[in-house]
């Protein structure tokens, strides 16, 4: 029997202590799991990977969160690609109104993977 394919999250987030806990999280239950420290990493780091979901901080180093929204809804092969923001920015559904899902900071872990589930299973 053929082995299914691991989903694959990418982390996009410039807090080391927010990236364990998702990178921990997100393995524990059985995902993938890449990281970008930033915003403009995180295209290039989309684009290599190709991950099935992203989760997204809003405030970060070198390009924020929006812009690299804008930048992956630009390119074909990324636009569909479910984002769920995670952020401490109260106006976080404001800032990126396409978002899959939002959850502020700190995330609640269950309904962090409750959202990752039914996205992409």
């Amino acid at each position: 029997m053929a082995k299914k394919k691991q989903k694959k999250i990418m982390v996009v987030d410039d807090d080391p202590h927010v990236v364990v806990f998702l990178k921990d999280l997100f393995t524990d239950a059985g995902y993938e799991v890449v990281i970008a420290a930033n915003g403009a990493q995180a295209v290039d780091t989309a684009r290599r990977t190709r991950p099935d979901l992203i989760t997204l901080d809003i405030v970060m180093p070198e390009s924020w969160g929006p812009r690299f929204r804008q930048a992956l809804l630009k390119d074909p092969d990324l636009a569909g690609v479910p984002v769920v923001v995670i952020s401490g920015l109260p106006a976080s559904r404001q800032i990126i109104p396409n978002a899959s899902a939002w959850l502020s900071k700190p995330a609640d872990a269950d309904a962090l993977l409750t959202a990752v589930r039914q996205l992409i299973g």
